[in-house]
Formats: structure tokens, C-alpha cells, sequence
């Protein structure tokens, strides 16, 4: 970070980071990430849908694992947990999105066969907008799931020894109500949970900054302007 004209950062949270890790406040440019661009105008697909073996009649709920331990360990006894709870439940469709590190090594555990399993890393964003929810720890997904005002719940928590309880109770202050905690993962997966828009829209700000289809203009039009003013002080987008 140090020897860069400027770091393009997610949002307002990102750029704090990396200024309390001793970067140039001066450099630390919040545009948006270029990843969240597909997000603008997805909507409902019946298609894909039809493709991916989804149900449009059931609740359909996304399992995001992760490789990185104690994460996978923790999300990996959850999954089992609901494998078993909602193995004969009609209601509900559960989907497992492995992490591409996880098939990469083998490490993902075995997946019965009454749960599907989506490893199409490209499509993403349009998985998540198809789920009714979402289980996972809060790691970069939470950033398109709030976004999505998708119902998230956040395995990743303070007391569940995984990281050091100071950063954790920092991330879920941040977070506050636009997640679920697992302890009502039950509720979540039912539909008891309903998200306020406007509480999932605040936090998405901080974290994401846009998720107008932009950000990657943003970059770019940063880029021009370092390149003709030597630095980005002053930079406004100018599309």
C-alpha cells in the first residue's frame, strides 16, 4: 500500500483500515469494488433458476463455506447440523457454494445427496440474489449480500472462539442489526427474520460504498486523473 499513488478501497470501513495500519490517509480513495458491478439489475431468473436444479417453491438457502481455519470448522459443523435438521423438509432448499480454494484441495466435507452443490464461481452474485438466505461468516460476501438486503447470517461472532474478540466485536458492531446471529439460524431459514432495507442499506454504504454498476468507472476515472495530476488529491468522479 505504501508504494502506491493510491489504494481504490470498498468503502469508508476499508479506507480506516488501511489508515490504522499506517497508510497515507491522503491515498486511501474509496471508489467502490469493480466485483460488486454485476450486481446492478439482476433480477428474479427462471432460467437459472431451471439450470442450477432450484426450486422457485421453496425457500432456497445458501451454505458459503470457506477453506480458512477455525472458519471452516465452525461452518462445517453448522452445515452438518442443518443437513441432518432439514434433511426431510420440503419447505426448503439447501445449496452449497464451496469455496474455489476448498475444491481446489479436497478439504470440502461430504455433501448428502438431498443438498445441492453450485461450484460456478462466475455466477456468483446471481446465486446469492436467488437465495433467501444466506449462511456463511461475514468474510467479503457479506459485502454483495448486504447489497442484496439479503437475510445473512453471520457465523462469524466473538464468542465463539475463532479470532480475537476485539476485532470481531468491532466488525459486528459495524454490522449490528443487518445480520442474523446464528443462534436464530432456525428463524432465518424459515422466513421468520425480516430484514429492514434501510439498516442493511446504511451498513452496505460504510462497507461497500455503491452498488450502482460504476465502480469500476470509478477506478479508471481515478486512474486518469493521477495520471495527468500526479496524485489523487482533489479527485471527484467525473462520469
Amino acid at each position: 500500500m505504501w508504494g502506491c499513488k493510491a489504494n481504490a478501497c470498498w468503502g469508508e470501513w476499508s479506507r480506516a483500515i488501511n489508515i490504522g495500519y499506517g497508510a497515507p490517509a491522503d491515498q486511501q480513495v474509496v471508489t467502490g469494488s469493480p466485483t460488486l458491478d454485476d450486481i446492478c439489475g439482476l433480477s428474479d431468473d427462471s432460467t437459472f433458476l431451471s439450470e442450477c436444479g432450484l426450486d422457485p417453491s421453496r425457500r432456497k438457502i445458501l451454505l458459503m463455506t470457506t477453506h480458512t481455519e477455525p472458519l471452516k470448522g465452525d461452518m462445517d459443523v453448522m452445515m452438518r447440523r442443518l443437513f441432518e435438521t432439514y434433511e426431510e423438509d420440503e419447505r426448503v432448499q439447501l445449496i452449497v457454494k464451496p469455496h474455489p480454494v476448498e475444491l481446489r484441495k479436497g478439504t470440502l466435507i461430504d455433501i448428502p445427496d438431498h443438498v445441492h452443490v453450485i461450484p460456478d464461481q462466475p455466477n456468483l452474485h446471481k446465486l446469492m440474489h436467488a437465495a433467501d438466505c444466506i449462511i456463511s461468516p461475514a468474510t467479503s460476501v457479506i459485502i454483495p449480500a448486504l447489497a442484496m438486503n439479503k437475510p445473512f447470517v453471520n457465523l462469524l461472532q466473538p464468542d465463539r472462539d475463532l479470532y480475537g474478540d476485539v476485532d470481531l466485536s468491532a466488525l459486528n458492531d459495524q454490522l449490528g442489526e443487518a445480520v442474523i446471529h446464528p443462534d436464530r439460524v432456525d428463524a432465518a431459514i424459515l422466513g421468520e427474520i425480516e430484514m429492514d432495507q434501510t439498516t442493511t442499506g446504511q451498513v452496505f454504504e460504510v462497507l461497500g460504498h455503491s452498488a450502482d454498476g460504476r465502480n469500476g468507472q470509478r477506478v479508471l476515472d481515478l486512474c486518469a486523473h493521477i495520471l495527468e495530476h500526479g496524485g489523487p488529491q482533489g479527485w471527484v468522479f467525473s462520469t
